[in-house]
């Protein structure tokens, strides 16, 4: 259909199957933000951009859009090619590689593996409030809660206690609301 509408496949055709990807998984219909997803990441590869920036992307949205129909065990494999992709072209602590390793370690505390998590949601956290990347305080915010978290789950509810109050006023100020719900969602779950 979208060839009929805006030609062959090409970049306009991607750009308008990963904006139906974004909007679903905003309006929580999450297997259509995958299906649109992962059309966007085919002909992303189509195209000769599997190891791109905007690959990784898609990646992570696919993942998100897997977790949300709580099956983090698929959501895993794209989390961590989203982070081999962004470690090869970006500097470490630029928002992108930081939200993928944030993903990641959450996707692994739902499938219960705390020995991988905790190491990458640690490293997230370091690198979220340095230079020479200015974060919003939601982007700091969700490495350290969703360590929190993870924290609160081995019994360490001290140090999980002051990650999550710290963060709640931040997590509120997430610009998407499917974001905001998986985020809420997600903390009630573990």
């Amino acid at each position: 259909m979208l060839s009929q509408t805006i030609g062959p496949e090409g970049w306009s055709q991607e750009d308008v199957l990963e904006s139906l990807s974004l909007l679903a998984l905003d309006r929580s219909d999450y297997a259509r933000a995958e299906s649109y997803g992962q059309q966007a990441l085919d002909m992303t590869g189509k195209l000769g951009a599997e190891n791109s920036l905007k690959a990784s992307a898609l990646k992570v949205d696919i993942g998100l859009a897997r977790e949300f129909q709580l099956d983090a065990a698929r959501s895993e494999p794209l989390f961590r090619q989203a982070i081999e992709i962004d470690k090869a072209i970006l500097t470490p602590g630029s928002p992108a590689l930081i939200s993928a390793e944030t993903r990641l370690g959450e996707a692994l505390v739902i499938q219960g593996k705390p020995g991988l998590a905790e190491s990458l949601l640690r490293n997230a956290v370091a690198a979220a409030p340095r230079p020479p990347f200015p974060l919003l305080p939601w982007q700091i915010a969700e490495p350290e809660s969703a360590l929190g978290v993870f924290l609160a789950k081995l019994g360490r509810s001290s140090e999980a206690t002051n990650l999550l109050q710290h963060n709640r006023t931040a997590l509120a100020q997430i610009p998407q609301s499917a974001l905001r719900r998986w985020n809420q969602e997600f903390r009630a779950r573990l």
